[in-house]
């Protein structure tokens, strides 16, 4: 019940986007969704004040991450983020500083699954789409990668990724 009112409130709300567009701050974003759904207030203040103790990460998806930059396979970052939270997350995980290049929306002023953000990465990186596979949580970012040419997976952030990949 409270998920789904937060999802409605908050995540499912189109000012969640201007967050991850850099164009609202946590608290701002705070404010805006609780004039939405004032008796869910204190909740979305606390989630947005302490988002960071909501994150896991999968070690074993790291380990696979330098698994594959072992082969010599470039590897890029295309991310939705807002730029306090992307600067906790580079703090916390200095190995987000690894990766071959970064898109992360906030800086672009663009997001998934916006296609424009998707043929930034291509363009900026020099991306031959075809030879090329996006892994990501949201069945809509997945489906607008396929349609910009690239190949995807629609990945449980769950689970591990290595199964997708031969060593």
């Amino acid at each position: 019940a409270l998920h789904d009112r937060m999802e409605k409130a908050l995540f499912g709300h189109p000012l969640w986007a201007e967050i991850d567009r850099g164009t609202m701050n946590n608290a701002d974003l705070a404010d805006a969704a609780s004039k939405l759904a004032p008796d869910l207030s204190d909740a979305i203040h606390y989630y947005l004040e302490n988002w960071v103790k909501f994150f896991y990460l999968i070690p074993e998806n790291v380990d696979t991450f330098y698994r594959i930059k072992d082969t010599g396979t470039k590897v890029y970052i295309l991310s939705n983020f807002s730029k306090e939270n992307f600067e906790i997350m580079e703090s916390r995980y200095p190995w987000l500083k690894d990766f071959d290049g970064r898109i992360i929306s906030y800086r672009e002023k663009l997001i998934k699954p916006d296609s424009p953000i998707y043929h930034l990465l291509i363009d900026r990186f020099k991306l031959n789409p075809a030879r090329s596979v996006f892994i990501d949580d949201l069945e809509a970012n997945v489906r607008t990668a396929i349609n910009v040419g690239l190949n995807a997976i629609w990945h449980d952030p769950g689970k591990p990724i290595a199964p997708y990949f031969v060593f």
